[in-house]
C-alpha cells in the first residue's frame, strides 16, 4: 500500500516550529532525527524506537555527537527474547506492552503503572519520569519496592 503524507498535518507540525525530516515521503527514521537534531543545534534529544539495533545505533551516535539522548523503546508486544534484551540494555525508558520477555527481562530503577508498565531503566529515565510526575494533578504514591510490580490480575491476557 502506497501511503501518502497528509499535507495539512506537515504544515501544522511546521507552523508549530516542528521539523519534518521529508516533506514527500513523511518517513520516520530515528538515526536521521538525531542527526537533524544535532544540526539544528540540540543536545537534549527524546527518540523512540522499536527495535534493538536502531537502539544500539543510537547510543552509539550518542557517544560520537556528543549528544544527551533518552532513548524510548516503543511497540514491543511479540519481540523475542534477544530483541527485548538488546531493547533494554540500549534505552532509558522502555513500554512493556503486551511483551512477556520485557517484563520478564527488565531490571527498572522506576515503574509507571501497573497494568502496561512504562519502565525507567537509567537515571536519565528515571529522572524524566519524576519530571512528568511534576505535572500530575491527581494523588500520586511513592513508594520503595522491589521492581517490577506485575499484579497478575491487571495484565494483559496472553503475553506475546
Amino acid at each position: 500500500m502506497d501511503y501518502q503524507p497528509i499535507e495539512d498535518v506537515i504544515n501544522e507540525i511546521q507552523k508549530l516550529g516542528g521539523v519534518v525530516l521529508d516533506t514527500k515521503t513523511a518517513s520516520i527514521d530515528p538515526i536521521e532525527g538525531v542527526k537533524k537534531a544535532e544540526e539544528l543545534d540540540y543536545k537534549k534529544v527524546a527518540v523512540t524506537t522499536a527495535d534493538s539495533k536502531t537502539a544500539k545505533n543510537l547510543r552509539e551516535l550518542e557517544a560520537k555527537l556528543g549528544l544527551d539522548l533518552i532513548i524510548i523503546a516503543v511497540h514491543v508486544t511479540g519481540v523475542s527474547k534477544e530483541e527485548a534484551q538488546g531493547l533494554l540494555e540500549n534505552s532509558d525508558l522502555v513500554t512493556s506492552c503486551a511483551s512477556k520477555y520485557i517484563r520478564e527481562l527488565a531490571k527498572p530503577i522506576v515503574q509507571v503503572a501497573a497494568a502496561i508498565p512504562l519502565f525507567a531503566l537509567t537515571k536519565k529515565g528515571k529522572e524524566l519520569v519524576i519530571e512528568r510526575e511534576k505535572d500530575i494533578e491527581s494523588p500520586i504514591l511513592i513508594t520503595t519496592t522491589e521492581l517490577p510490580v506485575v499484579p497478575k490480575h491487571k495484565q494483559p491476557r496472553d503475553l506475546k
